[in-house]
């Protein structure tokens, strides 16, 4: 199986993304969650990711707690949770274990374009631990993150550049590239870079358990600046209005990360506003999430 990414551009950086498409390997038998409690989530929740919401969609995916702890990108492409990794790094993070996995290389050949960095410095583990000591800030995404990411996959991404990655294939499986530490707010860039992916891989969950896109259609996406289907707009909706919720949050308590709020804050207000209403092309629950998220950032 041959990963496809497409690209778009942010400040500051090249993050790449997939094509949204729902396939899951069956590992093994899986529940399905209530409609409710994905629809209680997306109306009454006050923080966009959902807190406790990933735990019931992970728990749904892999019921066996063994197989939820043994997560890892190269067994979940062979469906086989003996196969052998190499860990670069791991980091506890409320109490779960985020691996720092190396694919080999015919693994990193199904990823096509994505180019794979080739080691994990000193100062990238800092670096990380800066940026999920970030996330410890608000108690509730720190566990979000903990519980969608379970292995975590280096890219190559020149100075001053942020590159991240995920497929709904690779449910728990992130692809970050690492600021150098000296370049400025290396944390708080790699902290947003997680979380971005973290929500792809969140609402990939929830959409597997319930549809948000009705129909076919495109409309124009300002991440991409081209017209895109209606689901992939709505995931950049998604993802960055989380993004634009925790940066307000975190701006209010920390000051190492203001400068960098204020400019982001005002970058996806921006781009949220030049949105076209996607209502036509979604699902009751679709819809009810787009009016969430467009009144977050616009209030």
């Amino acid at each position: 199986m041959r990963f496809q990414p497409t690209l778009f551009t942010r400040f500051r950086g090249c993050i790449t993304v997939c094509g949204i498409r729902s396939f899951f390997p069956s590992i093994e038998n899986r529940t399905s969650l209530p409609d409710s409690v994905i629809a209680g989530a997306i109306a009454r929740a006050e923080n966009l990711w959902f807190p406790g919401l990933a735990q019931k969609l992970v728990h749904s995916l892999y019921p066996s707690s063994e197989r939820r702890d043994h997560y890892g990108t190269a067994r979940w492409l062979r469906k086989d949770l003996t196969v052998d990794r190499e860990e670069l790094a791991s980091f506890i993070l409320k109490g779960d274990r985020i691996v720092v996995e190396q694919l080999t290389l015919s693994d990193q050949a199904r990823f096509g374009d994505v180019g794979f960095a080739s080691s994990f410095t000193v100062e990238d583990t800092e670096t990380f631990k800066s940026a999920l000591a970030i996330s410890t800030e608000l108690p509730s995404l720190s566990k979000t993150l903990s519980v969608l990411v379970r292995s975590v996959h280096l890219l190559k991404a020149q100075r001053c550049y942020d590159v991240s990655y995920s497929h709904p294939e690779l449910p728990l499986s992130i692809f970050v590239s690492v600021p150098h530490c000296e370049e400025p707010d290396a944390a708080v860039r790699l902290f947003e870079s997680i979380v971005h992916e973290a929500m792809h891989l969140q609402l990939s969950l929830i959409e597997r358990e319930v549809p948000l896109v009705a129909i076919e259609g495109s409309t124009y996406s300002p991440w991409k600046q081209t017209a895109r289907p209606g689901q992939g707009v709505l995931h950049g909706l998604y993802v960055f209005a989380v993004i634009h919720q925790a940066l307000e949050q975190l701006s209010r308590s920390d000051r190492r990360v203001r400068g960098y709020a204020a400019n982001r804050l005002s970058e996806i207000r921006s781009e949220i506003e030049m949105l076209e209403d996607i209502q036509a092309l979604l699902t009751p629950a679709g819809r009810l999430l787009q009016l969430r998220l467009r009144n977050a950032v616009g209030r």
